[in-house]
């Protein structure tokens, strides 16, 4: 299930979506493969759909952190500069 307010967490350029593997390869040594290739997340088959969206989610959620944390440290530099 969605929340209802995550619409805001979405990304607004392509290069800021969660790159997901979605695989029938399980083996731990894919897996590693598949981060060092620069994913996000992997996630073997078979899955649930709900647990594919959970996952989407949580990365986005984290991607607004992320970002609100950056824009609160230029703030802060910006700050300083003046001073």
């Amino acid at each position: 299930e969605m929340h209802q307010n995550s619409f805001h967490y979405y990304p607004y350029t392509l290069k800021q979506v969660p790159f997901i593997l979605l695989t029938a390869k399980a083996m731990v040594s894919d897996r590693i493969r598949g981060y060092k290739s620069g994913a996000d997340a992997y996630l073997p088959k078979p899955f649930r759909p709900e647990e594919l969206v959970g996952m989407l989610d949580n990365l986005m959620r984290r991607q607004a952190r992320e970002r609100e944390g950056d824009l609160l440290r230029m703030q802060q530099r910006d700050r300083k500069v003046e001073q």
